[in-house]
């Protein structure tokens, strides 16, 4: 019916109108044909593109801005989560486990404006690792960093990525003292990049072992990885041995960072910049960042027997404060008091919760290692 109004709209036969329609469906049909294969063939070209893109999972914001400033074509990401202190219980769904790090830095005060927001951006990054064809760990060899390491390795040996690379360093070429990626020129940080290497099922594997020791209540396993060698991480053994050492001492009832802080009070016109950069200076491998220098200052002025305390107002400047020593602080120092026993601790060492004034896990330096007192 429609051909013959058409025909009777050109002024043509019915046959002519059939036989160009037919012919216009059979050019369609083959422009459609044409036009989907180049469509595919740009979607391929992009899901490749995209597909082989490295993809960088940096320590810190610090580390993230030098390879960033290098200019390698790649895209990155952080997760900078301090595990070394406050709850980091095993087991855990994700959710109540990032609840867990959100009420301790709300106790301290401190709390970023939008550290919830940063928790789950930080997990959101790490599962990008697991859509890059290679994805690369950037990592140093102090404490915060390995441990941060061994909950990636942990998380990765359960969710495999394509390819999965690791950078980690501990020195540089021609730096007297290294102190971290973030301390690297643009090109020097960009250079280690060529020195990757893939990680190996050994590595997963111990990384995994590390993570369930090191979130269980109970410390033992953690103390006996930290007496191995454990050569697949070369780095491990050395942090898990100085993170036994923020257990409270058998013969003060300091961790050694406490110790550290105490002492650099005890020298005199002390701030809490000065402190900060007194503990930096004790370490083999700093890890410590300012707010957790503040931290330290805090508990050692806590209680019914405070170590320290502040001088003049609290402006809320920490770094800008003084402090000064009181006498039970003295006492500890000198070895005649225990600092436990005077204020008693509530605090977290991993999965382990240490609270009260006996029957508490300690650090023996004698041993290297943990024992109850």
């Amino acid at each position: 019916m429609w051909h013959q109004k058409l025909a009777e709209s050109l002024d043509a036969p019915v046959g002519t109108v059939k036989s160009l329609l037919s012919r216009a469906r059979r050019k369609l049909r083959t422009l459609l044909a044409e036009q989907q294969e180049e469509i595919a063939m740009a979607e391929s070209v992009l899901a490749e593109s995209s597909a082989s893109a490295v993809y960088h999972l940096h320590n810190g914001d610090a580390a993230r801005a030098v390879l960033e400033r290098a200019g390698l074509p790649s895209e990155h990401g952080v997760w900078a989560e301090v595990l070394h202190d406050g709850p980091v219980r095993g087991q855990l769904p994700r959710e109540q486990w990032r609840q867990d790090r959100e009420r301790f830095y709300a106790s301290l005060g401190a709390l970023p404006p939008d550290k919830r927001g940063r928790l789950v951006q930080d997990d959101r990054d790490l599962a990008r690792c697991l859509d890059a064809a290679e994805a690369v760990l950037w990592f140093e060899n102090d404490l915060y960093d390995q441990l941060c390491l061994i909950h990636h390795l942990d998380y990765f040996s359960r969710q495999a990525p394509k390819q999965l690379s690791l950078v980690c360093v501990g020195a540089f070429p021609g730096l007297p003292r290294f102190l971290g990626l973030g301390q690297l020129a643009p090109d020097q940080m960009a250079s280690l990049f060529e020195t990757r290497a893939r990680v190996t099922t050994e590595q997963l594997e111990l990384g995994a072992r590390a993570w369930a020791a090191f979130v269980a209540p109970d410390p033992t396993e953690l103390c006996a990885l930290a007496a191995q060698e454990l050569a697949p991480l070369p780095f491990l053994a050395a942090a898990l041995r100085r993170f036994l050492e923020e257990y409270p001492g058998v013969d003060d009832g300091l961790s050694r960072t406490e110790r550290q802080a105490l002492a650099a009070v005890a020298a005199g016109d002390a701030t809490g910049r000065t402190v900060f950069a007194a503990i930096q200076d004790a370490e083999e491998s700093p890890f410590l960042g300012d707010l957790f220098a503040w931290k330290t200052l805090a508990d050692l002025g806590r209680g019914p027997e405070p170590l320290v305390v502040g001088v003049g107002p609290d402006d809320g400047a920490p770094a800008e404060r003084r402090f000064s020593i009181t006498d039970a602080g003295r006492r500890v120092s000198q070895g005649e008091a225990d600092a436990v026993a005077l204020n008693g601790i509530d605090r977290w060492r991993g999965g382990v919760h240490l609270r009260g004034r006996e029957g508490l896990w300690r650090y023996d330096p004698a041993k290297g290692s943990l024992r109850r007192r």
